[in-house]
């Protein structure tokens, strides 16, 4: 939000929230001294929420979609079918490695470590 908009906003809302002591001045039922009074706190209080929500409204925008979504940022490369292929290969050695050493147990654990890998997940997807 600019600061343009941003102060027009507030002094919009500022007169809104101004207006009912606005007409009891007007009408000589309150002093001109309250009514200005009002206006100042009126004032304050928009200035305080429209700022607020700028800051949250700002923050939210400058947030990338992949956070916003939950997803997790990629390194480049990673994801691709290369990469996969890639991943799957080494899987596959080591798997061939540990058979020749005659580690099962070791396999099962590769295989657990390897299941959370973005390799495996895209695997698991597709």
């Amino acid at each position: 939000m600019t600061t343009d908009i941003r102060w027009a906003l507030v002094l919009v809302s500022s007169l809104v929230l101004w207006l009912p002591a606005l007409r009891a001045t007007l009408d000589g039922t309150m002093d001109f001294v309250d009514g200005a009074l009002r206006y100042v706190l009126g004032f304050g209080m928009a200035w305080f929420g429209i700022g607020i929500f700028d800051q949250i409204i700002s923050r939210y925008a400058s947030t990338p979609k992949a956070a916003r979504q939950g997803d997790v940022r990629r390194r480049k490369g990673e994801g691709t079918a290369e990469s996969a292929a890639d991943d799957l290969s080494t899987v596959h050695e080591s798997v061939d490695a540990s058979d020749a050493a005659g580690g099962a147990g070791a396999v099962e654990a590769e295989a657990e470590a390897d299941a959370s890998s973005p390799a495996s997940l895209v695997l698991q997807q597709g």
